[in-house]
């Protein structure tokens, strides 16, 4: 977010709304300021501690990989409990990505605090809305997603909720699914000071994690991802939040291998795998 978009936007508050609105902008933005500058230390410390454990093969805080959104499909909630935030990249070992139920999850609100849980998409209430939404036409009013949203928000932001949802979808089914990147160089004046101050486009792509059998798992990003697997759209963008530390060792193996023949079976069985063309992209040789 450059200056003039600032500017702009500022000026923009202060002629539709008054100065009083523009004072509390101008605070609120300080102390979003503040946390994200303070965050982005965080994710830089992070990342020199990734890099000195595992070498080239660290991920980046905000790298962006391309999935086949119709393969996932189970969700994580939340990360890995609750004690990650939502800047950068991390790698975490331990059973998170096999804390499996098959029970309904009506609302994520509804789950306990302090429980982390992985589920079949297909037992999430919103996942089979969007669903019957997309290829049975039901009407989305008509649904239980609906009311419950409406019971826990209010009917104005249903109605919002609603509106983004077909929005996306005509871009999505027109092939129009934009990178965050994207979407932020080709229109930068219409995207709030205060949501994108000091944070890259990516950090707003759709989020997953990566468990350690290289499954992965829906994160954030409900609206769009949800679309884009039900269109079946052949390639999104998102960005990993956490992986599995047995994962990452993998991909330490991968970068520091110069030939396919010398990999481990497991590691050879993942080298098409999304989260590993970015350590193949050189190329490993066949033979050595």
């Amino acid at each position: 977010m450059n200056l003039r978009s600032v500017s702009r936007q500022a000026w923009l508050r202060l002629r539709d709304t008054g100065i009083r609105s523009l004072v509390r902008a101008g605070i609120s933005f300080v102390f979003v300021a503040l946390g994200r500058l303070y965050n982005r230390g965080l994710v830089r410390a992070r990342h020199y501690r990734h890099r000195r454990r595992y070498g080239g093969s660290a991920p980046e805080p905000y790298g962006v990989i391309f999935i086949d959104p119709t393969e996932v499909e189970r969700r994580i909630y939340p990360y890995v409990g609750n004690e990650l935030s939502e800047y950068g990249t991390y790698i975490r070992d331990g059973n998170w990505d096999r804390s499996y139920t098959e029970r309904t999850i009506q609302y994520l609100p509804d789950i306990p605090q302090h429980t982390q849980l992985v589920f079949p998409l297909e037992e999430s209430l919103f996942f089979t809305t969007i669903r019957a939404w997309i290829e049975d036409d039901d009407e989305w009013k008509e649904t239980d997603w609906y009311a419950l949203d409406t019971q826990y928000k209010s009917v104005a932001k249903a109605e919002q909720r609603l509106d983004q949802i077909e929005t996306l979808y005509e871009e999505i089914v027109s092939g129009n699914y934009l990178s965050q990147a994207t979407l932020s160089n080709r229109n930068p004046h219409s995207r709030s000071v205060l949501r994108y101050a000091l944070l890259p486009p990516a950090h707003f792509e759709v989020e997953v994690a990566i468990g350690r059998d290289g499954e992965i798992f829906f994160v954030d990003g409900k609206h769009r991802f949800s679309i884009a697997k039900y269109t079946e759209a052949e390639r999104i963008p998102v960005r990993v939040v956490v992986r599995h530390e047995a994962w990452q060792e993998l991909r330490q193996e991968i970068h520091d291998t110069k030939a396919v023949s010398e990999l481990s079976s497991r590691a050879r069985s993942h080298l098409s795998h999304p989260d590993m063309a970015d350590l193949t992209d050189d190329g490993l040789t066949e033979s050595e």
